[in-house]
Order: C-alpha cells, then structure tokens, then sequence
C-alpha cells in the first residue's frame, strides 16, 4: 500500500458572461434595441451593470469597434449626463465629473434640453434630451467576475518526500 498525500493549487480567472466581450478588466454586452435612455440604463441595471462611461481613448474606441461589428444604425446611450447642473456633465452613477471625453465638433450643445449624453457611428459623443423619447441602442458595462478554484491533486508521500529533499515544497 502507498500513503498518498493531497496537494493543492489554486487557479484564478476572470471571466465575462457568455454573449459578454471583454476589455482589460470589463466586461461588455452590446444590446441592439431601440431604447430611451432610461429604459436602456434599467436593462442595464437588470443585468448587474449600468451603460457604458467610456474613460478612455482606448475604451472608446472599443464600444465604436462594437457598434460597428453588430451593424448600428443608431448611436448609443452613455451613462453620463448633466441633469443637475447645465454644462457640467458627470457620471450617471457616481456624479463625479468626467475623466475623458470625446465630443463632436460643437457639442454638447444643449439644442433641445439635451441633458444625456450618447456616442455616434463615428464613435463621437453628442447630447440628447433623456425625457423625449430619443432612442438608441445600449451598451452595458460591468467588473470582471472573478472566479479561484482549489485544484486538489493526489501524489505519493514517496515523491513528496523526495521534492521536499530537493527543496521543491
């Protein structure tokens, strides 16, 4: 009979939701409806995410490659506006002024009390009025779900014994 001894390692991931894409630690969902932009945040919401406040270069032109691959014949909404206070756009969730910004050209220009904000085919971003019934498509966005596992395997006390005299624990 051989003793046996158990060892364990633990192995960690991120992953995103099936129908999710990924982008550094984030993950994304494109959903090809028309929606106002609270209807596009409470589906957002129902998923555990919110609308997508895009904070960088980098993401931005992410979500404009998305638009594209899903075939948009509309923009999106943003999860940023400036509701509270004319000019001063933040976020819809945190109320912190902006990092990054991609305006078009003249915007935002509050034309037709556009308080909420959404990005173009060009991948620009342009002010919409939340309440009148402007639609666009959405993109949810959310934290990488962080999954550990403990992988246990049996070994031999005999080979244990010769990693440890190796000084391999």
């Amino acid at each position: 009979m051989t003793s046996t001894c158990s060892e364990g390692v633990f192995v960690a991931g991120h992953f995103c939701p099936q129908g999710w894409e990924s982008l550094q630690d984030r993950c994304y969902l494109y959903v090809n409806r028309l929606l106002t932009w609270s209807a596009a945040k409470e589906i957002c919401n129902g998923s555990s995410s919110s609308l997508v406040e895009t904070e960088s270069e980098e993401e931005n032109s992410f979500v404009h490659n998305m638009m594209r691959a899903h075939g948009a014949q509309v923009g999106v909404w943003l999860n940023i506006d400036d509701r509270t206070q004319e000019g001063h756009w933040v976020s819809s969730t945190t109320h912190q002024p902006l990092t990054y910004s991609k305006w078009n050209d003249g915007e935002p220009n509050n034309m037709d009390d556009e308080d909420c904000g959404m990005m173009r085919l060009p991948g620009n971003w342009n002010d919409l009025n939340c309440q009148k019934g402007d639609v666009n498509n959405a993109v949810c966005e959310k934290v990488y779900v962080a999954h550990y596992s403990l992988v246990m395997k049996l070994i031999p006390v005999t080979d244990l014994l010769l990693s440890v005299r190796r000084g391999h624990t």
